[in-house]
């Protein structure tokens, strides 16, 4: 008897939120006796891994994902969630889960031969946004609230001000300073944008070392548009 080899089809996961990629690898690779006929591509097996822990969505945010199953077109992949609502939007998936979400069930399903069939499971931790804040980054060097930052960054043209859920998260998003205020030796200077100004330098010239910096009064916009307030942070200098 002859024997032949096929791969039964995984399913591959990737999360697509923070300015850092998640990739998952769901389901098995199986291999099995079968005569190779023209009945669909085939597929080479490969490695599959998977960071359980990374498993997460997060609650109030809409998290989306990129769901295919190899050899099965796109239009047969069904997606079921139990602990959020679940949509399908322009080549992804969107998962809400709700409020009282801890966890959340995806179940991967995909029409073949007009039989639908579950494919995979997979569990998600649901948590909640940390809370974002500002920092200041000069030349990619991030200095965060309470930091000591030397004369040399605080005058540099580049010192300007970002916000997130913190320069060192997996997760992140594009959040956009709008304006904010700087009190300096009393002063308290008021700045549209992000960007450190030449009022701004004019006064820290006249600091000494062991001087404080307080940013204040802070407006971000979110990636959906909205404009809120962020706490405020001092800074030291060196």
């Amino acid at each position: 008897m002859k024997t032949q080899h096929f791969s039964m089809p995984r399913i591959m996961v990737w999360g697509l939120v923070w300015i850092s990629i998640m990739v998952f690898s769901l389901g098995n690779i199986q291999t099995v006796c079968a005569e190779p006929q023209n009945s669909g591509p085939m597929i080479e097996p490969s490695a599959v891994m998977q960071n359980i822990e990374m498993n997460v969505m997060y609650r109030g945010y809409a998290n989306k994902y990129a769901i295919s199953v190899p050899g099965i077109s796109n239009d047969k992949v069904t997606v079921e969630a139990e602990g959020a609502t679940v949509k399908k939007g322009s080549g992804i998936w969107i998962f809400v889960p709700t409020e009282d979400a801890r966890k959340v069930k995806v179940t991967i399903y995909a029409d073949i031969k007009g039989q639908k069939k579950a494919m995979s499971t997979m569990l998600f931790a649901v948590k909640t946004l940390p809370k974002p804040e500002a920092w200041l980054t000069v030349n990619e060097h991030v200095y965060r609230s309470g930091d000591n930052v030397p004369f040399s960054a605080l005058m540099n043209e580049s010192a300007k001000l970002e916000a997130g859920f913190g320069p060192t998260e997996a997760f992140n998003l594009p959040f956009e300073i709008v304006s904010f205020q700087v009190n300096i030796l009393g002063k308290i200077i008021i700045v549209n944008g992000n960007m450190f100004t030449d009022a701004m330098r004019e006064q820290i010239q006249l600091m000494k070392k062991g001087h404080h910096i307080i940013l204040l009064a802070l407006k971000a916009r979110t990636p959906e548009g909205a404009t809120i307030s962020l706490s405020p942070f001092t800074l030291t200098l060196e």
